[in-house]
């Protein structure tokens, strides 16, 4: 059984906090420019189906980097990632994934999780390191950790992990597709075969799994979406909205 804590070498340490992650591509593989936001935004789909072509170690590298830059509460980063690239281990997955072919098929599968007692174990490096670079004042420390303490227990760690995770995890999407690749978000899977195969913790949540690579798929039909009149209010329920 995994052990809650993990192995010594699983465990981040102060020298592996960074202000600013280095070496994000700012090109496509092609050397095209990276497709723009409300490009992605209005024709993002579930991928299908994936070429067996590998992604290429700087873009992954980068589409990791990028995801780890999302916010959470209190920079608490309660999130962990397993890449899993070896094809033997994505069928592994995929059986755990109720035969979901995109999982066998994608060069690269993303697990995303997250562990309910990391913060307690990185809080202090990540204070600390936060105080060195100058976004926090030195002397604002221990209140800090006692908010952040207090406001855990009001959280369902379930539910948190989920919310903190799915954060990072959307930006590795758009990261992705930015750099012309497809995406597809796996929900379902049986967590407890996921956690005993991929040495999870028993702390672990499986969140979600993130399949990438290039889509051979034929986008579908764009579906209609509500209107913003529809489903947006001013200020309360039911109220309508104006700009």
């Amino acid at each position: 059984m995994a052990t809650p804590q993990g192995t010594p070498s699983s465990q981040p340490q102060p020298s592996m906090l960074e202000d600013r992650p280095s070496g994000i591509l700012d090109t496509q593989p092609n050397r095209a420019p990276l497709r723009s936001l409300p490009e992605i935004m209005l024709s993002r789909h579930h991928v299908a189906a994936f070429a067996p072509d590998p992604v290429p170690d700087d873009v992954l590298e980068s589409i990791l980097k990028l995801g780890l830059w999302a916010p959470s509460d209190f920079n608490l980063q309660p999130w962990r990632f397993i890449v899993v690239r070896d094809p033997a281990q994505r069928h592994l997955l995929m059986r755990a994934a109720a035969d979901h072919t995109v999982v066998g098929e994608a060069p690269v599968v993303i697990i995303a999780l997250g562990l309910a007692e990391a913060w307690r174990r990185t809080m202090d490096a990540i204070f600390a390191t936060d105080a060195l670079l100058g976004e926090l004042d030195p002397d604002e420390l221990e209140d800090r950790k006692q908010r952040a303490e207090a406001f855990m227990t009001t959280q369902d760690p379930a539910v948190w992990l989920t919310r903190q995770t799915m954060v990072a995890v959307t930006q590795m999407v758009l990261a992705a597709e930015a750099y012309g690749l497809g995406t597809a978000l796996v929900e379902q899977f049986d967590p407890d075969v996921i956690r005993r195969e991929f040495d999870i913790p028993d702390e672990g949540e499986v969140v979600v799994l993130l399949a990438l690579g290039r889509a051979v798929d034929v986008p579908p039909p764009r579906p209609a979406r509500f209107t913003v009149d529809a489903v947006v209010f001013r200020d309360r329920f039911g109220a309508p909205w104006s700009p």
